[in-house]
């Protein structure tokens, strides 16, 4: 048998709750005081039967008093003891006779005390209230052969609070199962009606919500049709035409955002800006410790003259496609193509090294053997070419330049002036790469790669 339940923290089962919760509490609280006014009447009825219990044994009383008859007196306290609404009764007299008591009965404290067949004290005061038992007083009368009535004593007759309680008892039953009926039926009736017109299109429509990602907007739509045009169907279409217009949106900023990073990378984005591109403003900087690397194609102007524009064109972007690669292999990234000028920034730290020296290098050895491949396939590139490739580490500014109209991204520094000198120097000195000595000394092995000095040089 399937149970009909409903999510936890769902609307539907907020609003059944407080509305089932509502009705329970109405329910409950109608109950007891039932039970109560229950309690009272009955308690009520008790008082007046024992009310008239004094008629009953008035004339016997009072002659047991008068003729001091002490065992016809407690024979009558007997026979009202055992009525079953009594539990206690006590008779005093106007003559200084000991007081006749039976059964359970308050004291002039209040407390509770017990007393057997021979008015012989059973308990000690206990500390049981007032209201535990309920009691009638009455007077006790003589009436002489001439009719005169005389006041010879008063009695009292107890009864217990717990006869009330057993009276009430099957009633509170009859009403309790009565009610826990009325509750049970309403609570199924009506967790069927919430579940099939609330939570089952509420809860489907959430999981639907909480489903969509920037990456799966093509597939969200409201899953669960509502049987009646109401609130909830005008909500599935608005929600559904929502995703459509959203989806389309989404794609567009992706494709602006993908072709943007082609221009600015999302590094320099990340440093100047960490909430996005719309918050990016010109002026914006941080500075860094970096490496920044430096590459050019020797003797590119005589290549260039004997190529046709557009072949030019396409020779370049080959060569810049396949260095690029090593770059961002060793972790670093592009930030400007200056004709057919690379320059690489490499910025990884690792427990407190910089990483970026050795990316820096791996990745410009990569790029010569990048060059090597290249060269090989006349096909690719029919006319062999040679680069340089300068290297050095320090302190720079990352920042935005420009105007509101017109905004780039730029590296500012020493650091960068010196990197693209030594680069210059790779034509001087014949060699394809030249590192500083600040890169040297920052290498967390130098012991890997073959280096040696070549020369002192005055910037």
């Amino acid at each position: 048998m399937s149970v009909l339940t409903l999510p936890q923290r769902s609307i539907a089962s907020l609003l059944f709750r407080m509305i089932f919760g509502s009705y329970f509490i109405v329910t409950f609280s109608v109950t007891l005081l039932q039970l109560g006014l229950e309690y009272y009447h009955v308690k009520d009825s008790i008082s007046e039967e024992i009310e008239a219990l004094p008629s009953t044994f008035e004339r016997g009383i009072g002659d047991s008093i008068w003729t001091y008859n002490n065992d016809l007196l407690k024979s009558i306290l007997i026979g009202m003891k055992e009525i079953p609404i009594v539990v206690g009764v006590k008779i005093e007299n106007t003559s200084h006779q000991p007081i006749q008591i039976m059964g359970q009965i308050l004291n002039d404290d209040g407390k509770l005390i017990s007393y057997d067949r021979n008015g012989e004290l059973l308990t000690t005061p206990s500390s049981s209230s007032i209201y535990s038992l309920f009691s009638h007083q009455f007077p006790i009368r003589y009436i002489d052969e001439y009719g005169e009535s005389t006041l010879v004593g008063t009695g009292t007759i107890y009864s217990s609070t717990e006869l009330v309680v057993d009276r009430v008892a099957y009633g509170f039953v009859l009403i309790f199962v009565n009610s826990m009926i009325k509750v049970s039926a309403l609570y199924i009736i009506f967790l069927f009606f919430v579940r099939k017109y609330l939570g089952t299109p509420l809860g489907a429509m959430a999981n639907d919500i909480r489903s969509i990602h920037f990456d799966h907007l093509d597939n969200a739509s409201i899953k669960v049709q509502t049987p009646e045009n109401n609130e909830l169907k005008v909500l599935e279409e608005s929600f559904n035409r929502m995703i459509e217009k959203l989806s389309l949106e989404m794609r567009r900023i992706q494709e602006i955002s993908s072709i943007f990073q082609k221009f600015v990378p999302y590094q320099f984005i990340h440093r100047l800006s960490e909430e996005g591109i719309e918050k990016l403003k010109v002026g914006a900087a941080n500075d860094e410790i970096v490496t920044i690397l430096f590459s050019d194609i020797r003797s590119f102007t005589s290549i260039s003259e004997n190529m046709e524009p557009q072949a030019l064109l396409n020779f370049i972007n080959r060569y810049l496609s396949h260095m690029n690669q090593p770059i961002h292999q060793y972790h670093g990234f592009i930030d400007k193509f200056i004709g057919d000028a690379i320059m690489a920034l490499f910025d990884r730290i690792e427990k407190g090294y910089l990483i970026q020296v050795e990316d820096a290098i791996y990745a410009a050895l990569g790029m010569q053997k990048a060059l090597i491949d290249l060269n090989h396939d006349p096909k690719e590139n029919p006319s062999e070419i040679r680069t340089g490739i300068g290297i050095h580490t320090g302190k720079v500014i990352l920042g935005t330049v420009g105007s509101k109209d017109r905004m780039d991204s730029t590296v500012l520094g020493d650091s960068v002036n010196l990197a693209s000198r030594l680069e210059g120097l790779t034509k001087t000195y014949g060699v394809n790469i030249i590192i500083s000595e600040s890169v040297i000394r920052l290498l967390a092995t130098p012991a890997m790669l073959c280096v040696r000095p070549i020369d002192w040089v005055l910037v």
